[in-house]
């Protein structure tokens, strides 16, 4: 069993300090607390007696110990079950007790033990707070982004119709004009491979010593770039940053962060994902139509050139660019002319950056719901 702790009888004082449910200022000076000393229940505020069973609950916050604390197992005791002897040490929850007008330091599932129902209950009310309080603080801090966002997906669409035009044009044709289907060559990575012959000893079955020579394919010099541009199936970036955009579109909110607070819960989410899902959509497919780009930079087209002279390449495939026109064929006198949109080398205008929804985003916000209910 674990060792008792020595708990000064101050903690068990009830401090019916609180009619209103705590501040954001008695939320924040708890958790520096615990984080200074990592003994919660030293808390001046907190009430070390064990809550009534039929009491309600109103869970306002969570906390962990500090690392170092937990580490070597110096855990909290909890008024509700373990009073003297360490309980908890992540999760705990700093619990108001409204009709007692009190605040303690529970275990994350402690009060369970004493009333399943009335727990389950401030449980889902406090995970919803917290869902609000994430989704609202990250939404204000991002708000001024939407502007810009929009801006430079729709700057950049010209260049993604580009992009879509003449990767089209090259899956239509290519594997024919050079009489293999060129992905098969490409697909692994971008990186190209040749025959080479090299000499090996195997006894035969005889069991003497022969010499034989073995072909093998290995890889050439450096991957190529951009070589998704030639899977089967093309991606139609243009139309990826035009449904990039009707997500946008379906962050319907008012125009300035505290116009956020009237929305419900639920207009909430739908604006937070529309937005999270936009901007992830708009990203991915502007970093894929700059790799397709580099499908036709010089140093692409000097790997596709020196695979060719090699004596090992697999196929013949002569390749060319001149200001707008790709010639590709199997020798120079066996080739066809791709046409390349000018708006293909447009450098794709910058979107601006996004953050990540984090675990701090939701503590920051949650502190922000407890200040407006307060």
């Amino acid at each position: 069993m674990s060792e008792k702790l020595a708990i000064p009888a101050s903690a068990f004082e009830t401090k019916a300090w609180f009619s209103d449910r705590p501040s954001q200022a008695v939320v924040q000076e708890i958790k520096a607390f615990i984080k200074k000393t990592g003994q919660p229940h030293l808390w001046r505020g907190h009430t070390h007696t064990p809550p009534p069973r039929d009491g309600q609950v109103i869970y306002v916050g969570e906390f962990d110990l500090p690392d170092r604390l937990v580490k070597v197992g110096r855990l909290a005791p909890c008024p509700c079950c373990r009073p003297y002897h360490p309980k908890y040490g992540r999760g705990g929850k700093i619990a108001y007790f409204p009709n007692e007008q009190v605040i303690r330091m529970i275990g994350p599932e402690c009060f369970a033990s004493l009333n399943p129902e009335e727990h389950d209950r401030a449980n889902t009310v406090f995970q919803a707070e917290k869902k609000r309080a994430r989704n609202l603080h990250y939404l204000k801090s991002q708000l001024h982004k939407i502007t810009p966002l929009i801006e430079a997906i729709n700057a950049n669409i010209p260049i993604a119709e580009a992009v879509d035009d003449f990767q089209l044009d090259l899956l239509m044709r290519l594997d024919k004009c050079l009489g293999t289907t060129m992905w098969t060559h490409v697909r692994d990575g971008g990186q190209l491979k040749v025959y080479v012959t090299r000499p090996v000893t195997r006894k035969n079955s005889s069991g003497v010593e022969e010499e034989f020579e073995e072909q093998l394919l290995i890889p050439f010099s450096i991957p190529l770039v951009g070589y998704q541009i030639l899977e089967r199936k093309p991606r139609f970036f243009a139309r990826y940053l035009r449904s990039a955009l009707t997500k946008l579109d379906k962050v319907d909110f008012p125009d300035a962060s505290a116009g956020l607070e009237n929305l419900d819960d639920e207009q909430l989410e739908k604006a937070t994902k529309a937005f999270s899902r936009g901007y992830k959509a708009a990203k991915a497919n502007l970093d894929r139509i700059r790799e397709h780009q580099r499908f036709l930079s010089a140093m692409n087209l000097a790997v596709l050139k020196g695979w060719n002279k090699h004596e090992g390449c697999p196929i013949r495939i002569y390749v060319d660019l001149d200001g707008h026109e790709l010639t590709v064929g199997q020798s120079e006198h066996n080739r066809q002319r791709f046409s390349v949109p000018p708006t293909y080398f447009h450098v794709l205008k910058p979107i601006p950056a996004v953050n990540e929804m984090s675990v701090n985003d939701a503590d920051d916000g949650m502190e922000e719901i407890v200040t407006q209910v307060a």
